[in-house]
């Protein structure tokens, strides 16, 4: 089963409204994973974005506007793990 921890963060230049959330993904062991999928999906919108764990198994969103929002990490072997609703600025783990 993959694990992944968040962090999540809003940043505060000139009043923006945009956020990032970022995280590691690791099994049960601890051990990261490198290119897991990792899938935000926006509950408000509907919408999802994509990006792949890097060789330590962090991941990086960016720009993620105020809302609600989900989280499901995949990877080839392993059973996939799901967050759900964390708004950018809150801390979750």
């Amino acid at each position: 089963m993959l694990f992944f921890a968040i962090a999540l963060a809003a940043t505060s230049h000139a009043q923006s409204t945009f956020g990032s959330i970022r995280g590691t993904v690791q099994d049960n062991s601890g051990a990261v994973i490198p290119d897991a999928q990792i899938i935000l999906h926006s509950v408000d919108k509907n919408t999802d974005r994509t990006v792949k764990s890097d060789g330590t198994g962090s991941y990086l969103f960016e720009n993620v506007l105020a809302g609600s929002y989900s989280l499901r990490a995949q990877h080839d072997g392993f059973a996939d793990a799901g967050r759900c609703r964390h708004r950018p600025g809150s801390a979750a783990r």
